[in-house]
């Protein structure tokens, strides 16, 4: 089949934006790569800041960073328990990790 032709198809569509899914699937690497890096940082940082490593001081604020790395999911930790909440909003980040590396494996998957 010509993919010259005047009526376009999904295989030519395919064909001819292949080098743009590469792309999105390299850029939706460093994305995943980025948040994991930023999630580490701010899980040192909640441990240094809560149990007052290294000689800094701890405060209430220790696990601010890890707020916005789990968005959606922190929201959602309204009803369960006090003692729980804390454990669950420092692993929220990791969720939406494993969430992003799945789109980027479905992303990846599809191109090839």
């Amino acid at each position: 089949m010509d993919c010259n032709t005047s009526t376009p198809s999904v295989r030519c569509t395919f064909r001819v934006a292949s080098g743009r899914y590469h792309r999105v699937s390299s850029i939706c690497n460093i994305i995943v790569t980025a948040f994991g890096i930023a999630y580490l940082i701010a899980l040192g940082l909640m441990l240094v800041g809560t149990y007052g490593l290294f000689g800094s001081p701890s405060g209430p604020l220790a696990g601010i960073f890890l707020f916005p790395l789990g968005m959606p999911c922190v929201f959602m930790l309204d009803s369960v328990s006090d003692n729980l909440k804390p454990w669950l909003a420092a692993l929220a980040p990791g969720l939406n990790l494993a969430i992003l590396w799945f789109i980027c494996r479905m992303v990846s998957r599809s191109t090839t």
